[in-house]
């Protein structure tokens, strides 16, 4: 009787084994149930789903760099033709001067070589496809960004000859001109998220090499710190989601006109100082064009120097031998795309 008893209770245990395991595996089915139900999916979220709101995406609209990120800054840039002023005619045609709450420092991006405008973001394909690209378009996605980071290299400039800067002539150290950038959510009106950005110019040093002894760790430099920084063309504004935001180079006093691209007013002509061991005698004698006046310049009138933007985002047409133009002025244009997809709400 007490071995038929301990074969019994035996059973039982062995009976109840199962019966946990089949409530474990329910349980776990029902929570991955409940994760499905709550995740979002590529057409939405379940409450959509259900309402019938998720649709195909609007063409029109970029697809991030990134998949299944929809929040923060993405950067396009590509090289295009800008035989004509065909850059900024493209520019005008679809956009506006991006607006400011303080116009000083966009005066200063202009006498500078830089220019700033915006458009909605449906316009960004057209504004590409409008141009003449020569060579990829390239993509990057920053998110966000509280430490600078680097957002653009450009060509290299500085050394002898000066640049314009905020309309000032400028001694530069030679370097690669490069955007560096700082982004982040904030509040809007209405509890829309913006994306406040800071876009600052720098010339880039070379680097020490690293040292050679394995047990020297190297020295982490802050990136704001690699180099000098344009402070006073530094740009600090809240930027609107729904927009794209374009940056290239323009001569400073160009006027971009959308009609036709040969509208463009030319600047206006410099007046420059030639030392006399500057002169090539062989192309002015002292002739006509000479200053005989005394307080007046020596020499000729000399080109102005070019514009800081210029020279970090355009490159002149290459002529072949025989004097005609062989490669078209090329523009670097930079596209900033900045996005937020939920709302702010301040407490009290």
């Amino acid at each position: 009787m007490r071995r038929s008893k301990g074969v019994r209770a035996a059973g039982a245990v062995r009976a109840r084994v199962p019966m946990m395991r089949l409530a474990a595996l329910a349980v776990f089915g029902w929570a991955l149930a409940s994760i499905a139900a709550c995740s979002p999916g590529p057409g939405g979220n379940a409450a959509e789903r259900a309402a019938g709101l998720s649709g195909a995406p609007d063409p029109a609209m970029p697809v991030p760099v990134v998949g299944g990120v929809d929040e923060g800054v993405e950067l396009r840039w590509w090289v295009a033709q800008d035989g004509g002023g065909a850059v900024g005619a493209v520019i005008a045609s679809l956009g506006e001067p991006a607006p400011a709450r303080d116009r000083t420092v966009l005066d200063r991006w202009e006498a500078s070589g830089l220019r700033l405008w915006r458009m909605p973001v449906a316009k960004l394909q057209q504004l590409e496809a409008s141009m003449t690209r020569t060579g990829p378009r390239y993509r990057e996605w920053l998110g966000w960004k509280t430490v600078w980071a680097e957002a653009f290299r450009g060509r290299r400039v500085g050394g002898r000859g000066p640049v314009m800067v905020s309309g000032e002539r400028v001694q530069v150290p030679r370097g690669v001109a490069r955007m560096i950038v700082r982004c982040w959510p904030v509040p809007g009106e209405g509890g829309t998220a913006r994306v406040r950005t800071e876009l600052a110019f720098q010339i880039e040093k070379p680097q020490a090499p690293t040292p050679a002894d394995p047990f020297t760790l190297p020295r982490f430099i802050p990136i704001e710190e690699q180099g000098h920084v344009l402070r006073e063309i530094t740009f600090r504004e809240t930027l609107e989601p729904g927009w794209i935001y374009v940056i290239t180079s323009e001569a400073p006093g160009m006027t971009w006109s959308s009609a036709d691209a040969a509208a463009l007013a030319p600047a206006e002509e410099g007046v420059g100082f030639a030392p006399p061991d500057a002169v090539d005698a062989e192309v002015w004698d002292g002739g006509p064009d000479a200053a005989t006046e005394p307080g007046e310049a020596y020499g000729p009138r000399g080109a102005p120097p070019i514009s800081f933007g210029e020279a970090m985002l355009s490159a002149p047409a290459v002529a072949d031998e025989s004097g005609a133009e062989a490669v078209a002025p090329r523009k670097a244009v930079i596209v900033i795309i900045p996005a937020t997809s939920r709302d702010v709400t301040l407490l009290p």
